[in-house]
This record gives C-alpha cells, sequence and structure tokens, in this order.
C-alpha cells in the first residue's frame, strides 16, 4: 500500500474517532421550557414528591417543608428531573404535576459560563417561586387516591427512582376519615377497599415527611406505623434516600421517615 494512501487513511480514522468522542461527550438536546433532555437515556434520576397542601401548616412547619424537598434537589446530579404534585381534594381528578422541571449542568464544557450561570438563577428562581406560591388548606384530603394518580408515571421515568411524601397522612374521604377517633375500627370495615385502592409502588424507595397535627390526639406513632405498613404492603421500600450532590463526597439525606414538627 502507498505511503500516500495509509496517511489519508488515518486522516479519516483520526476524524471518525474525533467524532465519536465529540457525540459521546456533547450534551443532550434539552426542552427550552423545562430543562429535560429531548432523547430518552440521559436523565439520571427522578424525584417525584407528592406535596399535600390539604391542611394548614406553621411558618416552621412550611420552612421544614422547603428544606426536606430542597435536600432533594440539591443532592440530584445534571438533569435530574424533579416532579412535585400536590394532593387535589376530589378523588376523582387524576394529577399533573405542579412542577416539572431538570436541573441543569453546572459542568457542561460546551456552553459559556454565563449560559451555565443563567440556567442554574433560572432553576433555582423557579423552585423559590414555586415554594412561594403554595396554598395549604382544602376541603378534603384524598391521600391515597393521589399516591395512585403519582405512581402512573413511574413507568416513564428515567433514571434511579425517588418518591417522597410530605402530608399529614390523614386520609379524609369517602374511602377513610382519619380524623375519627374510631378510624381503626373503620379501616377494618373498609380494608377490602383500601386494599383495591392500594397505590402501585413495587419496589420505589419511598421517604415519608409527616406533618405533625398536635390538635388530633392518635396523631401519634401508632398513627405512622399503621401506614407504613399499609406503604410496605402496597410495595414501597421505606428508606433513607441518599442524594450524592454534585461535589466529591457530598451527601444529601432524606429520611425514611421524618415528623415536620409545629
Amino acid at each position: 500500500m502507498k505511503t500516500g494512501t495509509i496517511a489519508a487513511i488515518a486522516v479519516v480514522l483520526i476524524v471518525v474517532a474525533a467524532i465519536i468522542a465529540i457525540s459521546l461527550t456533547e450534551p443532550p438536546r434539552l426542552n427550552r421550557v423545562t430543562g429535560c433532555p429531548t432523547d430518552p437515556g440521559h436523565t439520571k434520576s427522578t424525584v417525584f414528591v407528592l406535596l399535600d397542601t390539604t391542611g394548614r401548616v406553621t411558618a416552621t412547619q412550611a420552612e421544614h417543608i422547603e428544606q426536606i424537598v430542597q435536600q432533594a434537589i440539591d443532592g440530584a446530579g445534571a438533569y435530574s428531573q424533579i416532579t412535585i404534585f400536590e394532593v387535589l381534594p376530589s378523588r376523582e381528578q387524576l394529577l399533573t404535576p405542579v412542577f416539572d422541571y431538570c436541573k441543569p449542568d453546572p459542568d457542561n464544557p460546551f456552553a459559556a459560563p454565563f449560559v451555565q450561570r443563567f440556567d442554574e438563577f433560572r432553576f433555582d428562581r423557579t423552585v423559590m417561586e414555586f415554594f412561594a406560591g403554595i396554598e395549604f388548606d382544602r376541603p378534603t384530603s384524598p391521600i391515597i387516591q393521589a399516591m395512585g394518580s403519582v405512581s402512573t408515571y413511574f413507568r416513564n421515568a428515567e433514571g434511579e427512582l425517588s418518591f417522597i411524601i410530605i402530608s399529614d397522612f390523614m386520609e379524609n374521604s369517602d374511602l377513610l376519615n382519619q380524623y375519627s377517633p374510631g378510624w381503626m375500627s373503620m379501616t377494618e370495615a373498609q380494608e377490602k377497599r383500601l386494599l383495591d385502592s392500594s397505590p402501585r409502588l413495587n419496589g420505589v424507595s419511598l421517604s415519608m415527611g409527616i406533618i405533625a397535627r398536635s390538635n388530633v390526639p392518635h396523631h401519634d406513632r401508632d398513627f405512622a406505623e399503621w401506614w407504613m405498613r399499609y406503604l410496605t404492603r402496597s410495595g414501597a421500600m421505606i428508606s433513607d434516600q441518599v442524594f450524592s450532590g454534585e461535589q466529591p463526597g457530598e451527601e444529601h439525606i432524606v429520611y425514611a421517615v421524618e415528623w415536620i414538627r409545629e
């Protein structure tokens, strides 16, 4: 083979290798609104949050709620999708996300520094505006139905899946009224309906942020344990969820069960 031919082949191979290297390292195409990758396989994790705004909370509780969600957001990696739902008063309504955005990549080598800073600022501002706009206090709280509605989104989620529920867990619907002192006997009478209404949480890592209700005497450890059994029976893995963050050695933890005191 002539020297010129060999050199030409070598140049072609180098160009091909360069194209492959660029295609492997360039950032994914993003949805302009959500900041999420438009092509599958790029979302590293999906964090689902079900936020129960059906009952009033104190300023201290509102701050604690925001801190729990912020732990998951801060610890999620670049292009992780954060999807938040609110419990609606009606059991008949399917939930749609009230917040659905992906974290930007702060280390994107293909973006100018000012673009990176703007993307981060826009995402952080969107989170801040969301929490500033939350309105608590609704007439009913069909929490079980809300969990089932959120679980329908799991099948399309990408990457590692996490589920965080922040609620007083006081089911108040035609299914069950846990404000009643006799709620436990109601669960026995409604056992079949409760089982049929169970959300599908097979293998899902789940954390419970329990908004304390000091005016309800039975809102205690036994109450929480009933919910833990119910969710475990629905397939959930109730556990601490550790988010590794973006820096080496960085950890953000959302605990398996955390009481949000008044």
